[in-house]
Order: C-alpha cells, then sequence, then structure tokens
C-alpha cells in the first residue's frame, strides 16, 4: 500500500483536506489524459459538421424545390422545406427543424427566402467551426482564451480570410490589431480573456467574418474594420509616429499624435497608466487609436475615463475636470486660437455630465448623460473642444 508523507504543518482552514503533492509524472499523465479527452470531443463535433459538399448539395435541393427566378427572388414554402429535408440524410437534422423555418419571416403566402435561410445555415456551421478551433487553443480547457491563445487561433485563421493584399511582414501586427479590437470591446472588465461563447455571439466576429464573403469584397475592403485597406492605415499611422524606427513610441513621438492636437495633461496620462519603460507599443496605440476614432461607445467611454482620473479616485472632480481642460486651453492657444474662459468651461462640463453627485463625475454618469464621448473628447483634445465650441457656427 503507497504510504503518503507525513505533513510538517497542519493546515488550519477549516473543511479543508489535505492533500500529497502530485508527482511530475501524475502531472503529466493527467495533462496528456485530458488533451486527449479534448481532441476526441473536437474530432467528434468536427465529423458532423457540414462540409463544402454537403453545402454544395443542400443549395441544389433548395434551388430545385424552390420557385422565383434570381436567388434573390426563389422562396419556399413550408411543404417545399419538409421535401428538402426528406432528401438530406441525418447530419442535416439540426439545420431542418420546423421551429427553424419559423424564425424566418414569410411572405404574404408564406414562403421564405432561399438566400436568407442558406445564410443562416453557412453562419451557424461558420460558428460551430469556430467554436471547435477556438476549443482546441483552450489550453486550461475553462471555455476561455487568454490573448496568447486568442492569437494563435487568429493566425491559423489568416488563409480563411480574404486579405491577399497582407504582406507576410505585417502579419503580427494584423493579428495584434485583430486581437486588440476583440479585447478591447469585449473584455470590459480587464480580465485578460475572452469567453468563447461571448466571442462567438459578439458582432466583432460577424465583422471578422465578413472578410470570407466573396461577393461583396470592393465594399468590406472599404468599410469593414479588419480589411486589408484598414489595417495597413492603422499600421502606417503608428509607423509615421515611430521616426527612430525601434517599434516602440516615446512621449515625444506621441506629441504629433491625431496632428498633435491632444493636450500635454493627457499623453501624461496615457503614458503613466498604459506605457512600459516609458514607451508604449502597438497594442496600446490600437486602444488608443479605438477610443478617440469612435469617441461615443461605452468602452471608449471608459477607456478615457481611466486616463482622465489623474488621482485614481474613480470619479472627476472639478480640480481634475480643471487641470485636464486648462491643459487642452494651452494647447488651443498653441495652435492660436483666442483663449475661452475656464470656469465657464468646467461648470458647462457639470451641466453636461449632470452628476448624481453635484461635486464631481463618475463614469456611470458620463454613460447615463448620452454625451460622454464629447465631454471626454472635450478634456483631451483641443480639436475636439473647438469643433464643440463651434458646433452651431459649423452647421449653417
Amino acid at each position: 500500500m503507497l504510504q503518503l508523507p507525513k505533513l510538517t504543518s497542519r493546515i488550519r482552514a477549516a473543511g479543508t483536506r489535505a492533500r500529497a503533492p502530485a508527482d511530475p509524472a501524475s502531472k503529466a499523465v493527467q495533462a496528456a489524459f485530458d488533451a486527449a479527452v479534448q481532441k476526441c470531443y473536437i474530432d467528434r463535433h468536427r465529423s458532423q459538421l457540414l462540409t463544402s459538399e454537403d453545402l454544395d448539395m443542400l443549395w441544389d435541393l433548395l434551388w430545385e424545390h424552390a420557385s422565383g427566378g434570381t436567388p434573390d427572388e426563389r422562396r419556399l414554402s413550408y411543404d417545399d422545406f419538409v421535401a428538402v429535408r426528406e432528401l438530406l440524410p441525418p447530419k442535416f437534422d439540426a439545420y431542418m427543424r420546423s421551429s427553424i423555418f419559423m424564425q424566418f419571416l414569410p411572405d404574404e403566402w408564406g414562403h421564405v427566402s432561399v438566400l436568407f435561410f442558406f445564410n443562416f445555415v453557412l453562419r451557424k456551421v461558420g460558428l460551430m467551426q469556430a467554436r471547435l478551433d477556438m476549443s482546441s487553443y483552450d489550453a486550461d480547457k475553462d471555455g476561455y482564451l487568454t490573448e496568447p491563445e486568442f492569437e494563435a487561433f487568429l493566425l491559423d485563421l489568416l488563409p480563411t480570410l480574404n486579405l491577399d493584399n497582407l504582406s507576410p511582414d505585417v502579419e503580427h501586427f494584423y493579428v495584434c490589431s485583430t486581437s486588440r479590437k476583440f479585447f478591447y470591446c469585449l473584455d470590459t472588465k480587464r480580465r485578460g480573456k475572452l469567453s468563447i461563447q461571448q466571442i462567438l455571439l459578439s458582432n466583432t466576429l460577424i465583422e471578422l467574418f465578413e472578410l470570407r464573403e466573396a461577393g461583396r469584397r470592393e465594399e468590406i475592403e472599404q468599410n469593414n474594420w479588419f480589411s486589408c485597406t484598414n489595417s495597413m492605415r492603422l499600421y502606417e499611422r503608428y509607423s509615421r509616429l515611430d521616426t527612430n524606427n525601434d517599434g516602440l513610441l516615446s512621449r515625444s513621438e506621441m506629441t504629433g499624435f491625431q496632428s498633435a492636437t491632444y493636450s500635454s495633461a493627457y499623453l501624461d496620462r496615457l503614458f503613466h497608466e498604459r506605457s512600459s519603460g516609458g514607451q508604449i507599443d502597438y497594442r496600446t496605440f490600437v486602444d488608443l487609436v479605438l477610443a478617440v476614432d469612435n469617441p461615443m461607445e461605452p468602452e471608449s467611454i471608459a477607456f478615457q475615463f481611466r486616463l482622465l482620473d489623474m488621482k485614481n479616485q474613480g470619479f472627476l472632480d472639478e480640480a481634475t475636470v480643471t487641470f485636464m481642460f486648462r491643459s487642452v486651453l494651452e494647447r488651443m492657444v498653441e495652435f492660436g486660437h483666442e483663449p475661452v474662459n475656464l470656469n465657464d468651461v468646467v461648470n458647462e462640463i457639470f451641466d453636461m455630465a449632470s452628476p448624481k453627485c453635484g461635486s464631481y463625475i463618475t463614469l456611470n454618469d458620463l454613460l447615463a448623460s448620452g454625451i460622454g464621448g464629447t465631454i471626454t473628447t472635450i478634456l483631451s483634445d483641443c480639436r475636439g473642444f473647438w469643433a464643440y465650441d463651434n458646433r452651431e457656427s459649423e452647421g449653417k
């Protein structure tokens, strides 16, 4: 019988049972077993996914049983739907339930669009494929992906996206910016990991998967945040600031960000909170760009609030608001604008935020105001304040 070594000290916590530490060999066996179980699970479910040949067969049957001319016009009655279902093998059952047909908006004759239904199947297959793919990168099998795990998933995903113009030299930056977009939008509690389910249900993933669509290449290239065009534009913005070509941005280099309109106090706060060794990397730069390019989004307001909260109090008091806007005002004067009354603007900011406690502004106050992005812009960017201050004359 195996004898456990005696403990040299007692564990005093109530209800806690002491265990002998597992030896490295046992841990290795357990890890190998867990990995084998996970692989079997993923392989079994992957074998149940519809293949390209399966999808071609589904489209052919839908087209054959539907009525109408062009693909946009082809429509399917419920009887047609049932007829198609009876011709398909069992692996299609999950997509051909009556309840699924009823989810689609019918026309006056009770028919549904073939194209809408087929795109639904494509999207569901894509999501199931993505779930399995992501699960294979989930090292501790907790249903979450850390940023390195998610970036490994993205790197393997690249060949499936329409990124023909993406140079291999900038693939790393593309994966980095794509990952930061997901974490920026979804990791609101800044835990450093994302729920796989949360990723699958997000609009961010829908936007990324648009790059798989072949029929809208030009439109997607111009409007999709993950497009090669936008990614190269973002990388070039970073490269132009990196004047010494060391791959990082110093405080002096960041002075030129957004045509040098951001205040010294704001940039000081950025480097205090987000720099490492007095420099910021591409990840932080992407976060910053997401915040300033989308100022009214809740994630952007939260990002800016953390920088403006110079005392880390969880709120902006009058002294903080005054200090931050004074720096904006100084930047305006440097650009040749006439100065405005500092106290008047501070009072106006409090009026705009309508804080529950009149003496300070919380993040919830900014979010509830509906103009939180405007307020954070006024407190950081002299061009943003100028646009706000001249909004009436500009609108004429």
